[in-house]
């Protein structure tokens, strides 16, 4: 019988959590978030155990220069913006077992002494190591300028960065490398000091290397990794000169130190996760049966697959992830997405002006999914897959499809599914899974999929007992992507909760068709597409004059 039953699997997906020093725009979410979630729902559907963890950076230093703007305090931006990034991924139906606030109580204390412990044992092992080095100081306020605060070209491909790393290829440096370095303040007095900061050493580059293939990591970004490893001397930075964040003593100098964030809630997560879950074992211990899969954004290789995963394998007790998900970045327009220049289209103000039904934004932004590199969010491709592929295109078949399978279950005609309508849903399944698999996501093909189903129906469309099946099948098909209208077929054709596809053969008594009937797929107008974006793409798409 189709599907076939699997054995189910254990599995903690952590897309890296987003500073809190502005909402979501569609570039966040295009990136781990929207993954992830797609990602946890096709495994759901096969049967798996599924927990999907996050909460918010609150320990990155933009969150300081934030606070220096809005002239509030770190601690009431973190608060702020760490409950409406929750809203934020609620608006668009990703759903997360734990939203985790580490700024304070509990979450904090957890990856506190997670943290400590670790940087402890490590430095009693040797992987780590205690290294001078030169920061540059703002004389007249005695604090380094790391982080945000210090800006320049990368050292090793030229581009525009701050801090210590660079999105530009990747890679990772300390200060003291960064070309023409600035500070962001223009009015700082800049020195010299040396300092004093624990690095972690990877002994072994070939066998780090190794486990990252092992782990699935694409080849593009092994390299990223490979390159870092190759320079002599490269050791992966685990504290940093400032006093906000996870604490650290102070070096014999006196300057205040911080932990450096490598995804340290791997740790907090999997602490909560199966406290949670009523596991005995963490996920990241080596005796659980749970699977840690990660997901971040290209930016965030060196810590995660350098750090994160180095700090995991060097502790005897712990493991590292099982799977490691990069993403690209997704321009808007041809620029890169932006929260601190403003280039953005903002996720709550898109799902409010689609009134709270994103499923056709998601199929959008799956569609253009950043998974292999970088791509690009079209206003106008994103107005014409709204209003016309999904609201016009896609509803029409699928509403069709629904009545008709509808008044056949009710008519008690639902026969057993069509042998070629099964083998044709089982290709689709098969081309989707190949797709979304804990150790790769590609999200463009799970959508051409969907859209397959549907246009074979506006050719053919069916009727009787193979619209119920066409139906259910769409609703399987759609779910990880379109979970709104997906739950409405799948409900409106008598099944209770999600489609799952143990179910998928079961033919429970229909209901009422009312609640099916009262989803509209959302259209976009122009006044309300304008309204999203930022003012000097405005005259652009609604035909305004500049």
């Amino acid at each position: 019988m189709f599907p076939s039953p699997r054995q189910g699997e254990s599995y903690l997906l952590i897309p890296v959590p987003p500073t809190p020093n502005g909402r979501l725009h569609l570039g966040h979410i295009a990136g781990p978030y929207l993954r992830m979630d797609v990602l946890a729902r096709r495994l759901r559907q096969h049967g798996d155990q599924v927990a999907l963890y996050t909460g918010t950076d609150c320990h990155d230093s933009y969150v300081l220069w934030r606070a220096e703007q809005d002239d509030k305090s770190p601690t009431a931006v973190c608060r702020s913006f760490h409950s409406g990034i929750a809203q934020d991924l609620a608006l668009m139906r990703i759903e997360v077992d734990g939203f985790v606030d580490t700024l304070e109580g509990e979450g904090r204390a957890l990856q506190e002494q997670y943290a400590r412990d670790a940087l402890e044992r490590l430095l009693a092992s040797g992987d780590a190591v205690i290294r001078a080095e030169q920061i540059p100081f703002d004389l007249s306020t005695q604090e380094a300028i790391v982080g945000c605060w210090l800006t320049g070209n990368c050292p090793s491909c030229g581009s525009g960065c701050a801090g210590y790393f660079c999105e530009g290829c990747g890679t990772h440096f300390r200060p003291e490398q960064m070309v023409d370095a600035t500070p962001r303040k223009a009015h700082a007095k800049v020195g010299q000091r040396t300092v004093e900061n624990v690095f972690l050493r990877i002994a072994d580059s070939a066998a780090h290397l190794e486990r990252l293939h092992a782990m699935g990591v694409a080849p593009e970004v092994c390299d990223v990794v490979a390159r870092f490893l190759a320079v002599p001397g490269n050791e992966f930075r685990l504290t940093v000169p400032i006093s906000w964040g996870l604490a650290w003593p102070a070096d014999p100098h006196g300057c205040p130190r911080a932990i450096f964030e490598i995804l340290w809630e791997m740790f907090t997560y999997g602490h909560l996760h199966a406290r949670q879950a009523g596991l005995e074992a963490h996920a990241w211990q080596r005796d659980s049966a749970t699977k840690i899969v990660v997901g971040f954004g290209i930016d965030n290789t060196i810590p995660l697959l350098v750090g994160g995963v180095g700090v995991l394998a060097a502790l005897p007790a712990c493991k590292p992830p099982a799977h490691a998900l990069t993403n690209f970045f997704m321009n808007l327009e041809g620029e890169k997405f932006s929260t601190s220049r403003r280039h953005a289209i903002w996720a709550a103000d898109t799902a409010g002006a689609m009134d709270g039904n994103v499923d056709a934004l998601r199929y959008y932004l799956c569609t253009v999914s950043p998974d292999h590199g970088v791509t690009n969010f079209s206003v106008s491709q994103f107005a014409t897959v709204v209003n016309h592929t999904v609201a016009q295109e896609t509803m029409d078949v699928v509403r069709a499809a629904v009545h008709q399978g509808h008044a056949a279950a009710i008519n008690m005609l639902v026969t057993a599914p069509d042998a070629a309508l099964i083998a044709r849903f089982g290709t689709a399944l098969a081309a989707q899974d190949a797709n979304l698999q804990p150790s790769r996501v590609t999200l463009a093909p799970v959508v051409k999929e969907i859209a397959a189903w549907v246009a074979e129906a506006r050719l053919r469309a069916p009727t009787g007992a193979q619209a119920y099946w066409w139906a259910k099948a769409f609703a399987c098909l759609a779910y990880p992507i379109m979970p709104q209208l997906a739950c409405a077929v799948w409900q409106a054709l008598g099944h209770e909760g999600d489609p799952w596809l143990k179910h998928f053969h079961d033919t429970p008594p229909c209901g009422d068709l009312a609640q099916f009937d009262a989803l509209h797929a959302a259209q976009i107008l122009p006044a309300q597409l304008d309204a999203l974006l930022p003012p000097y793409l405005q005259s652009t798409h609604t035909g305004k004059e500049s």
